[in-house]
């Protein structure tokens, strides 16, 4: 696989970076094995922050934050009485296990075959790279949904049109991860933040208003440019450094698709059609739901589920686990792949065997965010950098810039995006207002940073699962080979959010509708 093969051009095969990138992580142990190390790492950390004195003042409400040793009696303590928990409210968990079983049965039923097949015989290549990457960026309007359900569909519309399905899976990852602070609508997240920077404005001014639509100009122009970019990287930098995929030297299982030969049984004919009007079907029942302020999905107050926060999450992956999974069903049965329960119930089962893995991961992933949570030191850590802007005494394209990076490497220890921003937004918002910048500006500054480490952070539970789901194209694959093609999407997507941001700052333009970029 990989880089090995006379097919690369010269260029890609001297790139001494993306090569030490992959032997070096090549040498790091399995995920488990890795997240093992940092729970511990944790514990030990917060022994020494505890008699060091590490200390912040929360700017919520001004009280002093401590480390919480987790080698204390109390800390044995939450540690004993809370590893269940810790696990069972993994959010990664919660929302790949309904959508795998639904995966595993359009896979199981040929659906998804049939359907990736017939689509990538009708579009180009160039076409089909852009169309997931813009997939990929767009998702997170669906919350954390595109991280696990758009990676191993992008594999199999590859593998269907004859790519090698490793990169169709990077690429999307990447988009999903990267790609999180664009889109050309405005969704739940643009809601969630704009809420906590008026918040944190208020410090300053009671009176502040920051609206959902404040960073709308930028993020959608950003979506379309970075879909551009990343479709030239893929196309011209990942995908001849990785080579056509070969499941002969790959050990896979899988098989790679004649695209030749290929022919549509008149069985599988009727099951795509039937599968269609399924799909169709479901839309209807939902629209009839959530359109009318009476429908049968909103409540009293004419709010829908998909516009309810504390329903949002759940609802979307139900929907996507039925306008998944039905379809699978109904194809089955009419195209004979799934004839009966018995055989439904495999297709399911072969859906969570393809994440046990993931599922073995999640336990000791929630033992690690749980520890760190409660530990304070993401919360220190994040607090005390954003002071260090603050005293920096940068202003101007320089601090926007420097924000960014620090946002980048926080993001590597903690990927939580609302729960760095509610630690951050009350230094920084105050800060950069009494510097004449409006809080628009900074929660956009603050999400570009935020999002171009999310495709190369391990300590994200999603890249586990992302290298499980290489090691099914490619057994010989580690972290190392994973990471070296993840690193070309975070440094284009760093750059292009950096070049595209400049130019916007420098121009003097809006953010969005009520974000203008001074005061």
């Amino acid at each position: 696989m990989g880089k090995a093969g006379e097919q690369q051009p010269k260029l890609i095969k001297r790139s001494k970076f993306l090569d030490g990138v992959e032997r070096v992580g090549n040498k790091l142990p399995d995920p488990v094995i890795l997240f093992i190390w940092l729970v511990v790492l944790v514990a030990v950390i917060s022994w020494i922050g505890s008699l060091c004195g590490w200390t912040a003042i929360s700017p919520a409400d001004g009280k002093l934050v401590t480390v919480f040793n987790l080698l204390s009696p109390a800390g044995f303590q939450y540690m004993i009485s809370n590893c269940y928990q810790n696990m069972s409210t993994f959010a990664p968990l919660a929302i790949a296990l309904p959508l795998f079983i639904a995966v595993g049965i359009a896979d199981k039923s040929g659906f998804l075959d049939s359907l990736f097949i017939r689509m990538g015989m009708k579009v180009s290549g160039t076409m089909l790279t852009a169309i997931i990457i813009f997939l990929g960026i767009s998702s997170n309007f669906m919350s954390d949904i595109g991280f696990v359900i758009l990676p191993p569909l992008a594999a199999m519309l590859f593998l269907a049109v004859g790519r090698n399905p490793i990169v169709g899976m990077c690429c999307a990852y990447a988009a999903t991860g990267c790609g999180l602070a664009a889109n050309l609508l405005i969704g739940i997240s643009d809601a969630r933040i704009s809420a906590t920077s008026q918040a944190a404005a208020a410090i300053l001014d009671p009176n502040a208003v920051v609206l959902p639509t404040c960073n709308w100009y930028f993020i959608a122009v950003a979506c379309i440019v970075l879909t551009v970019v990343n479709t030239f990287v893929t196309e011209k930098v990942l995908e001849p450094r990785m080579g056509k995929w070969d499941p002969n030297l790959s050990d896979s299982d899988i098989k790679a698709v004649d695209l030749s030969s290929y022919q549509t049984t008149p069985e599988q004919k009727n099951g795509m059609r039937a599968g269609g009007i399924s799909i169709l079907i479901m839309l209807a029942i939902l629209v009839i739901g959530v359109i009318p302020p009476y429908g049968f999905l909103c409540n009293a107050s004419g709010v829908n589920v998909f516009n309810n926060q504390k329903m949002q999450l759940g609802s979307i992956v139900t929907t996507m686990v039925l306008l998944i999974g039905i379809p699978g069903i109904v194809y089955g049965k009419v195209a004979g792949t799934i004839p009966d329960g018995k055989a439904l119930g495999a297709a399911m089962a072969k859906g969570i065997r393809d994440v046990a893995p993931f599922v073995v991961l999640c336990f000791f992933a929630g033992q690690f965010t749980g520890w760190f949570t409660t530990s304070n030191l993401g919360s220190i850590l994040a607090v005390n950098g954003a002071a260090a802007i603050r005293d920096s005494g940068l202003s101007g394209l320089p601090l926007m810039l420097i924000l960014i990076v620090v946002c980048a490497l926080i993001n590597l220890f903690v990927p939580s995006a609302n729960a760095k921003y509610s630690l951050l937004a009350p230094i920084l918002v105050p800060m950069f207002m009494m510097l004449g910048y409006s809080p628009a500006l900074t929660q956009m500054v603050y999400r570009m940073g935020d999002s171009v480490t999310n495709a190369i952070t391990p300590v994200m539970a999603y890249f586990a699962m992302l290298l499980g789901l290489v090691k099914t194209y490619d057994k010989k694959a580690g972290m190392g080979t994973l990471m070296s093609l993840l690193m070309p999407y975070t440094l284009s997507y760093l750059l292009t959010w950096v070049v595209l941001f400049s130019v916007w700052f420098l121009a003097g333009w809006p953010l969005g509708p009520g974000g203008g970029l001074y005061l």
